[in-house]
């Protein structure tokens, strides 16, 4: 498991983990995934709560946008996270073959939106976890 900005870990990455144990399970959190314009860019749960808007539907109706008084897209990146480590650990029992996940803030506050997305957001790939 490793949570730093995409490619700081290239010598300890997935590809040469899995080189020395075809088994391992590998689990990236970033603030905005491993490919894209914001990939080496240093995510924070206040950023991606606000780019998707989480602040604007906050705080009083009609008010400035607030804050989450909770980290909800870290906590929400990590639950997804656990739920695709635990994926990949079933597969491997039965393959014994590990999967590399990646898990970033933004889209896991995209996914947690009760309701469709905000407008701009349609063409947005929302996980990367090829199960």
């Amino acid at each position: 498991m490793e949570s730093y900005v995409p490619g700081k870990l290239v010598k300890l990455g997935y590809e040469e983990l899995a080189g020395i144990n075809p088994g391992s399970v590998y689990c990236s959190i970033s603030g905005y995934g491993q490919d894209g314009p914001y990939k080496n860019r240093p995510g924070y749960d206040v950023i991606a709560s606000s780019i998707v808007r989480l602040m604007n539907i906050t705080g009083p109706y009609g008010g400035e946008p607030c804050k989450v008084r909770v980290a909800m897209t870290d906590i929400g990146t990590g639950l997804y996270a656990h739920g695709a480590i635990l994926s990949a650990l079933y597969q491997r029992n039965h393959t014994r073959i590990g999967q590399k996940i990646d898990c970033n803030l933004l889209s896991t506050q995209l996914e947690m939106y009760e309701t469709d997305a905000p407008s701009g957001f349609e063409n947005l790939t929302l996980c990367s976890f090829g199960c």
